[in-house]
């Protein structure tokens, strides 16, 4: 109803964390393949159990905000930070990262960090939607798999070698030993630790922005370490809307619904990391006052220069401040527990070629 250009793509397959949602849209829109992925209703193994021990992923949720996109001759990768209805396209700040990529030719590598991350991801929902055995006619030309075939293994024939940014995902797990550094926070310590630090400045700082706002306790402790693996310590910073910004928004208050927070969690934060969504009054650069009305959705994580005309990395990504997101680390850092279903694209200087 809100995107009625979708109900005219030949095949479209969904991947929906609410089960209510996925009811409604069964009903409306009945060709399209559509799994609900709610975590709570779903069941996961406990790899750290030689019996198999399951548990149940009460707080979980599949947060990802994701399009793969099939052409005659490509297959486009869209990660973002949207959710499909008018008022998030509309009337909030979001972000998008995209690009094509072409099947891989007899020279291609036969695989890439960018294409093992994206399959272990769609893997990891295929799980519980028993494999998805079929031919991907209808996806696009470029998908030219073999009737036996999950998504995940027909994406192998995509060459990712090219690609302008790391992917970080998040799959709810607990994950350690070789799957350890392969998710959340320990994703991006990896990716970071491989970059170069020759660049970064003992005034940088490090602005996390995002839409929800839990408990920071653990988790900004966590990231902190995170994204200081190398190089000069920054500071962490905290970017979110003030009551006075979410008033005053073209929204008004309307606009703090996808912003949820308890008192509890925004007081216990430092002070001193705490800013706000708005820039200065004295800012005349028009792209920033026609945005500063418009309150976010959008999730970023950026280390930058004292002067904010450098960006050092950045990350965007679906993940808000949580450790069900971004995972919490446990038994000393031998196992990071994952709740969420996350998805982002981490943007170094390596990845663009530099």
């Amino acid at each position: 109803q809100q995107w009625p250009a979708l109900k005219h793509v030949e095949r479209v397959v969904i991947f929906h964390g609410d089960s209510g949602t996925v009811m409604g849209l069964r009903g409306i829109f009945p060709r399209a393949e559509i799994h609900c992925m709610k975590p709570e209703t779903l069941t996961f193994v406990d790899g750290r159990s030689a019996a198999g021990k399951t548990w149940k992923n009460e707080y979980g949720c599949h947060h990802s905000k994701f399009f793969l996109i099939g052409f005659e001759e490509t297959l486009r990768v869209v990660v973002h930070t949207a959710n499909l209805i008018a008022c998030d396209w509309v009337q909030k700040s979001q972000g998008v990262w995209m690009q094509d990529f072409a099947p891989k030719s007899p020279r291609s590598a036969t695989s890439s960090d960018f294409e093992s991350v994206l399959r272990k991801y769609v893997s990891s929902l295929l799980v519980h939607r028993g494999g998805q055995v079929r031919q991907w006619k209808g996806l696009g030309a470029a998908f030219r798999s073999r009737a036996e075939e999950t998504l995940a293994d027909a994406l192998g024939a995509f060459d990712f070698s090219n690609a302008k940014g790391h992917l970080v995902a998040t799959i709810p797990g607990y994950h350690f030993g070789n799957t350890l550094d392969l998710y959340g926070s320990n994703r991006i310590a990896k990716i970071l630790r491989g970059e170069s630090s020759s660049n970064y400045r003992d005034d940088d700082e490090i602005y996390c922005q995002f839409s929800s706002f839990s408990s920071p306790k653990v988790v900004v402790e966590q990231l902190t370490k995170a994204f200081n693996v190398s190089g000069p310590h920054a500071p962490i910073r905290l970017v979110w809307p003030t009551a006075a910004e979410v008033r005053n928004s073209i929204e008004g208050y309307f606009g703090g619904g996808s912003m949820p927070s308890e008192h509890k969690n925004v007081s216990v934060a430092s002070r001193d990391s705490l800013r706000r969504w708005q820039a200065s009054t004295d800012v005349v650069d028009p792209f920033l006052v026609a945005r500063r009305p418009v309150m976010p959705h959008i999730k970023t994580w950026s280390r930058v220069s004292a002067s904010g005309e450098e960006v050092r990395w950045c990350l965007l990504s679906s993940s808000n401040l949580s450790g069900a997101a971004h995972g919490r680390s446990m038994k000393k850092g031998e196992v990071l527990h994952c709740m969420h279903w996350e998805l982002g694209i981490l943007v170094t200087p390596s990845s663009c070629g530099v």
